[in-house]
């Protein structure tokens, strides 16, 4: 499988600064540009992102890089509840710049886990809060910031099973899927080329200039994840962003394109979630994620034994877990070797993916 980001030729002008990152990030560390180019996109759109990829596939590699490229102010965190925020009241008072979360695991608790990306969350999609209690009141304003969460799988399995995920998270927050997990270690840090200073609101938004039916298909993309009046309006931020990103002050088709692409992962989370309401709690299969990122990473069946090796489980566990994932997975022998299904196989190339095995 290939996890590339293939700029047509008629966009490659338009997008110049994009293709310059993602192609510098593949030379030095194979597997991370896409990754890279998603996040600088919704750094430079003031968005939330979940960025959602098993241990050691090098989110905090590219989160590193974003903070290092300073474009405007960075800050990393590692929580932040709503009763710190009494502490970092003046730092955020008028904030204009990055916040990192590297790993949300590292919250001392569940609960604070759940705060911080609530907290954040609505810091960046309401550019403030205003909290009152009997001990305090915490007034934050003018708060225009990217917010960038890296969490593990089965991390964001407790996220979009919590009850206020369809409530207040799903529409304010995006998702990207990074489902590669790198062969080549490289431990030299990402070196970005010089990134314009351009902001979304420098941007003209001219529908004029945008193909109409790349607008749709990205907006329809942007639709896996977003209910249909949020999509509308996340799908301006990230045009006018791409555009900011690229040194141009005026959207054009190749931002629609790029959009498009970045959130062609999207229907990985139809795919990855269930529930048994239209309004309840939804569950996320953390193993059949698992389970395509080997795939995407190898580009092959894996066996059995492999998988095991892979993630200290036993053969068996493995062989349960393929049971109950029967429609998306096979077995074959001689030896034992896991096998997307055609299913499986199709729902991968919707998304960006190519089978090779």
């Amino acid at each position: 499988m290939r996890d590339e980001l293939r700029i047509p030729d008629e966009f490659r002008g338009d997008l110049g600064v994009v293709a310059d990152v993602y192609e510098s990030v593949e030379r030095t560390h194979p597997g991370l540009g896409k990754l890279m180019v998603a996040v600088l996109l919704h750094d430079r759109a003031d968005m939330a992102l979940f960025v959602v990829g098993l241990a050691g596939t090098g989110k905090s590699k590219v989160t590193d890089a974003l903070l290092k490229a300073n474009w405007r102010r960075g800050m990393q965190m590692r929580d932040l509840t709503k009763a710190s925020l009494a502490r970092w009241g003046d730092d955020l008072q008028n904030f204009n710049g990055t916040i990192v979360v590297d790993d949300l695991a590292r919250a001392d608790s569940d609960y604070i886990m759940h705060q911080t990306y609530k907290t954040l969350i609505e810091l960046c999609f309401n550019h403030g809060t205003d909290k009152a209690t009997f001990h305090y009141r915490i007034q934050i304003s003018n708060f225009y910031a990217s917010v960038i969460m890296n969490c593990q799988p089965v991390i964001f399995r407790q996220i979009i099973g919590a009850r206020d995920w369809d409530a207040f998270v799903r529409d304010r927050a995006a998702r990207f899927y990074h489902i590669i997990r790198p062969t080549q270690e490289n431990p030299a840090d990402i070196e970005l080329p010089q990134l314009p200073r351009l902001r979304k609101d420098d941007v003209k938004l001219n529908v004029d200039n945008i193909d109409p039916n790349l607008g749709a298909e990205a907006a329809a993309r942007l639709a896996w994840q977003f209910s249909r009046g949020r999509a509308k309006l996340h799908l301006i931020s990230l045009l006018k962003a791409s555009a900011a990103l690229n040194g141009r002050e005026e959207t054009t088709s190749a931002d629609a394109w790029l959009v498009k692409e970045i959130y062609s992962r999207g229907i990985l989370e139809h795919l990855l979630t269930s529930s048994t309401e239209l309004e309840g709690r939804r569950r996320f299969d953390s193993n059949l994620y698992a389970l395509i990122s080997e795939f995407a990473t190898l580009r092959r069946p894996i066996e059995i034994r492999e998988l095991a090796e892979r993630f200290g489980y036993s053969t068996r566990t493995i062989y349960n877990i393929a049971r109950r994932l029967r429609r998306w997975v096979t077995t074959n022998s001689s030896p034992p070797k896991l096998v997307p299904t055609q299913d499986l196989i199709e729902l991968m190339r919707e998304a960006g993916i190519e089978w090779e095995g």
